[in-house]
């Protein structure tokens, strides 16, 4: 499975428990390490149980992951809008990264990750890796809070082609068509999707276009691969996207408070057009007993469009695009079973252009090696280090320690794990240079801004509590010196001396193997994200929680239950919003081999909760949550 690093250089899994998940590829630079015997924080989420589980979207996937926070429909809770996804309190826009098939997409000017998890859907991607804690050292800027690494799934087995269709609530309509196989030496796998909703939030008043949250997008991933020789595979991925999202604003409705707050409601709809292409190709060679290398050529290119609905004299339309190539080489060391080395070199040029003159070009160049050792079989330990020389911020080094201890044997029902790294998050294009009003709001860029540097760690326990049932509980803390954040007045950023996130993320799972094929997921994150004068960080929550259970009473039926909630939220800087708490119910009937027929409820207990409030501060204009929704389709496979 090549995923996080452009290549996955395998390794024997003696140690494994099957009852664990089997291997983490992004927890340790490329390299398929025994989920048992890494001492980073990881989660491995499975694309293809959690579709059984009526879950289609990538941000309903990462509400089950312990120590992150994002709603399931993007930050607003509506589909495809951005995904703020926070880990550890850390947001997806400054301070996690994503990876995707090797490719960082990471902020310069753009938003290509919030972008990405908020409007992905699981019909394209494998399974899902998402390392919490600072990774700077495997992965170089952005990860302070920790990354998302996904890829194009490998086709595998037989030649097979699956049609997904999905209608329901608030006009909504997905199909997908999915081609994958092996043939002879070549694998492939070919994906095509369309999606629309129109979502439909509400207000407190009775004044919001029906369509002010509608989104719609086609999408397109290919992967195809071939068995050069034994010991060496090319692999090619493509992946392209065009959407189109309105995203309702809450405005202040003093700006013209006779003639705008009765024709508007208080609203802008602003209009997102994205249009993104990446392309990768590698070659992973064995080149003799010893040494694994692999060569990762990239390019990802994002379009962005962001217009307003004329409702202000200060009307802009805001236009960018991002593109950047990335080259990565990329070595694994198998000196004996006790000791391996992975080093290599990057490349990253990184172009960012906007209408507003705001302009960047980065070059960055980066050494990095990890080193794992394994002096006995139940103790792993592992040192990674990285130094990026980047042409606007000269060098920049970064550092992870990491080890997982098995208490009493190979086979111990109890494991102890922790890490300890840095991590660093550079100023964007846009908050250096930019200098434009969007909509009512004026921006001024701050050229004199600093790279913001972090220092993270955490230490955990994992305990089998009984056959096939585990409990993982992890204490953490991170610290960020010289945060950038918005000024008071969010016309521009600074550099603020610190913010800190320290928290605890248990997560509870187990199966039941003899009883209906049941099994259940639980997780829940407690965290203080804050800055230098102890207000809580934007767009955080204090408390996070999500369960799932699910039973198969006959062999062709699945049904089950889950929960998301969340409390303690911030909008902006110190701000308050209230609490939510969404049920789903979902089922599926596999009726034959080739057929299958599905449903699901959104929101059961129809709550309502704000999703964006009117920053003047009148509740009359907050933006709400849809209510409860009904899905249901069918799944052809040949």
């Amino acid at each position: 499975m090549a995923m996080a690093g452009g290549c996955a250089f395998s390794q024997a899994a003696t140690n494994q428990d099957v009852e664990l998940p089997p291997v983490t590829v992004a927890a340790h630079d490329g390299v398929e390490v025994p989920y048992n015997n890494t001492g980073v924080s990881v989660s491995i989420l499975n694309s293809e149980q959690l579709q059984k589980e009526g879950v289609v979207t990538m941000t309903e996937a990462l509400t089950r992951v312990p120590g992150l926070y994002t709603t399931t429909g993007g930050s607003s809770y509506q589909r495809g809008s951005v995904s703020y996804a926070r880990i550890r309190g850390m947001n997806s826009a400054d301070y996690t990264l994503t990876m995707v098939d090797g490719m960082r997409l990471y902020r310069i000017g753009a938003l290509a990750g919030p972008v990405f998890m908020g409007t992905t859907d699981l019909f394209s991607i494998g399974n899902t890796e998402v390392v919490r804690g600072s990774e700077g050292a495997v992965y170089g800027a952005g990860a302070i809070g920790g990354v998302v690494a996904t890829g194009t799934p490998q086709g595998q087995g037989k030649p097979s082609f699956k049609v997904f269709t999905e209608a329901g609530s608030f006009d909504s309509f997905t199909g997908a068509a999915i081609a994958q196989g092996q043939v002879g030496k070549l694998d492939y796998f070919v994906s095509a999707t369309y999606e629309r909703t129109n979502n439909d939030p509400t207000t407190a008043a009775p004044i919001l276009d029906r369509h002010a949250a509608k989104f719609e997008q086609w999408s397109e991933a290919v992967r195809l691969g071939y068995q050069i020789s034994d010991s060496t595979k090319l692999t090619f991925t493509y992946r392209r996207q065009d959407a189109q999202a309105n995203q309702p604003q809450a405005c202040a409705t003093d700006y013209d408070p006779v003639t705008f707050a009765p024709m508007y409601g208080g609203f802008a709809r602003v209009t997102d057009y994205y249009r993104t292409n990446l392309a990768t190709m590698k070659l992973d060679t064995q080149v003799n007993k010893i040494w694994s290398s692999s060569l990762m050529v990239g390019y990802y290119g994002f379009d962005f469009t962001d217009t307003y609905s004329p409702l202000f004299t200060g009307y802009d339309t805001f236009d960018s695009n991002l593109r950047n190539v990335q080259i990565e080489w990329r070595n694994l060391m198998q000196w004996n079973k006790q000791h391996r080395t992975t080093a290599g070199f990057a490349w990253n040029r990184a172009q960012f252009v906007s209408n507003y003159e705001t302009r960047n070009l980065e070059n960055t160049y980066g050494l990095f090696a990890e080193h794992m050792y394994s002096p006995v079989s139940n103790l792993d330990l592992s040192a990674a280090a990285r130094l990026d020389s980047s042409t606007i911020w000269n060098e920049l080094f970064t550092y992870r320690a990491a080890a997982s201890w098995k208490v009493t044997g190979d086979k111990s029902p109890t494991r102890l794990f922790g890490s300890f790294g840095s991590g660093y998050r550079a100023p964007s294009a846009f908050e250096r240079f930019a200098d434009c009003t969007i909509g009512y709001s004026r921006y001024k860029g701050n050229p004199d801004l600093k790279v913001s540097k972090s220092l993270g760690g955490d230490l955990g326990v994992e305990q089998r509590v009984a056959d096939k049932h585990y409990l993982t509980v992890t204490g953490f803390w991170t610290r960020i010196n010289d945060q950038i954040g918005a000024t008071a007045d969010y016309s521009s950023w600074t550099n603020y001396s610190y913010a800190t996130a320290v928290g605890v993320e248990c997560s509870l799972r187990g199966e039941f193997g003899d009883a209906w094929n049941s099994g259940y997921t639980l997780a829940y994150t407690y965290t203080v994200p804050k800055n230098n004068s102890d207000q809580q960080l934007s767009y955080t929550a204090r408390s996070v929680w999500s369960a799932d259970i699910h039973t198969s009473p006959i062999a062709s039926v699945t049904t089950g239950l889950g929960v998301t909630a969340a409390s303690g939220r911030s909008a902006g800087v110190g701000s308050h919003i209230d609490s939510y708490c969404v049920l789903r119910w979902y089922a599926r009937w596999q009726a034959t081999d080739n057929l299958a027929f599905h449903v699901r409820v959104e929101n059961m207990g129809n709550d309502r909760f704000v999703t964006q409030p009117d920053y003047s501060g009148n509740s009359t204009y907050d933006i709400i949550s849809a209510g409860t929704a009904v899905y249901g389709g069918v799944t052809l496979t040949f």
